[in-house]
Parts: structure tokens; sequence; C-alpha cells
């Protein structure tokens, strides 16, 4: 899962950029089995939307692939208050029909894309991993270890990252700050017993290993705490207009 992530969110992403690779083939060639092996939008579909439309002033407007993803995927809506959006984003989580129609959208971007090329080498490429399991009678496995974790729960962490993958501010500092996955260790006094530290200790450890680490593996894996200076091109006013949109208090 976090593999994955880390391949879509991270690698893929530096290859719409052409900065894995110094010759552009080699990064489209990338690109492209990364959307083929994930499922994701056609790499050329991509890496035109991406840096066209996100990488510019018209970022967290109609047609970038946040707004797109938010509005029009996840069925937030304009003007929505702060407590109805985070129940409507628990409940989207559940949802089965936010996670069937994702599935459908990314089979349909697999295997019925305008781009031929990408449709039959998706197609072979599949059907040479399905006959392996079948020879192999390891469908159980594959279900468990592939199809789950690129289904569902990439779905969720997709959407859990684009809920807080931009943030704005007045400053620079504000604007390029990166999210930080963790929390200062538990201060103590000297009249504190060692019961006290020991719980304090404890209960900072468990935060660390069963909810910071989880989100950094799976929701904001590769560079993504750090993306907002990747996407400083859009100005605090956009961002507060598209904020405005979403939700208020």
């Amino acid at each position: 899962m976090s593999s994955t992530r880390k391949l879509r969110l991270t690698i893929q992403h530096a290859c719409s950029h052409n900065a894995v690779f110094s010759h552009r083939f080699w990064n489209k060639t990338l690109g492209e089995f990364i959307s083929i092996l994930t499922f994701t939008l056609p790499f050329r579909e991509y890496q035109k939307n991406h840096t066209k439309v996100h990488h510019s002033h018209h970022i967290l407007t109609p047609g970038d692939e946040t707004y797109n993803f938010l509005f029009l995927n996840a069925s937030f809506r304009p003007g929505m208050k702060v407590d109805e959006a985070w129940k409507h984003l628990i409940k989207t989580v559940f949802s089965p029909t936010f996670h069937c129609r994702q599935l459908y959208s990314r089979i349909k971007s697999a295997f019925c894309s305008p781009y031929p090329t990408h449709n039959l080498i998706s197609l072979a490429f599949w059907l040479s991993i399905l006959c392996g399991v079948g020879i192999t009678h390891s469908w159980q496995m594959f279900f468990w270890i592939w199809v789950l974790p690129l289904s569902i729960f990439f779905e969720v962490s997709s959407l859990l990252r684009q809920c807080v993958e931009h943030k704005f501010g007045n400053t620079p500092e504000e604007i390029t700050s990166a999210i930080f996955c963790g929390e200062d260790p538990p201060v103590f006094n000297h009249s504190d017993s060692i019961w006290v530290k020991v719980l304090g200790v404890t209960r900072w450890w468990i935060r660390v290993f069963f909810y910071h680490l989880p989100v950094r593996l799976l929701i904001l894996s590769g560079d993504s705490p750090v993306h907002q200076e990747n996407g400083s091109e859009a100005s605090p006013i956009s961002g507060r207009l598209f904020i405005g949109l979403l939700v208020k208090k």
C-alpha cells in the first residue's frame, strides 16, 4: 500500500516534471508503467493536466485535479460547514458508491482511454498477471496483497490526502511550511511520579507507532509532507477562495 502510493505520488509525479531521468522518453515510459500498474490516469493525460493546470494560477479552480476530485468525485458541496464536511468525509470513506465509482473510473482509464497503445499494453500486462495468478492458484493472496490495497485502501488514502494536500497562508513561511508527522515527546516535572512518566512516554510511543507512522506511510507518503512547496504557484487568495467554497465556520 505504502509502495503503490509512493510510486503514484512521488515517482510518477517526478516523471511528469521529467525529473527522474535526463531523457523525456524514459520519464514517459516509467510514468506510463506506473499508471498501468496502479490503475490510474494515463500518464500523458496526467502530465498534461498536472503541469498545465495544477501548476498554474488555475490551481484549485474547476478543471484542476484537486478541485475535481473533492467536488466531483468525493461530492463535497460548496458552502458546507466544518462539521458537515467532517461528517461527509467519514461517510465517503465508508461509501460503497464512492469506491465502486472510483474503481470503475480507474478501470476505464486503464483499458478504455483515448490512447490505444496505453490500452493494449495495459490489457497485455494485466492478462499476463492474471494468467500467472491462475497458474499458481494464488487468487486469495493476490486479492489480499494487491486487489484490496489497490482499490479500497488506495482510495481512502487518496481521499484523506487530497483534503490536506494544500494549505494557504499570508507569509512565505506559512505558505511553504511542511506537515510534520509526529509530536514532541512529553516533558515532566521533577515532582512527577515514575508512573506518570511511564504512562506519558508509553502514550507518546503508542501515538507515534499507531497514529503518526501510519499517516506518514499510508496517507502522506513520499514527499507529501512538503508538497506545499511544490505547489506554491497558487496564490493565498485563490486558496482562500477554494476553502471558502468548501467550508463555512
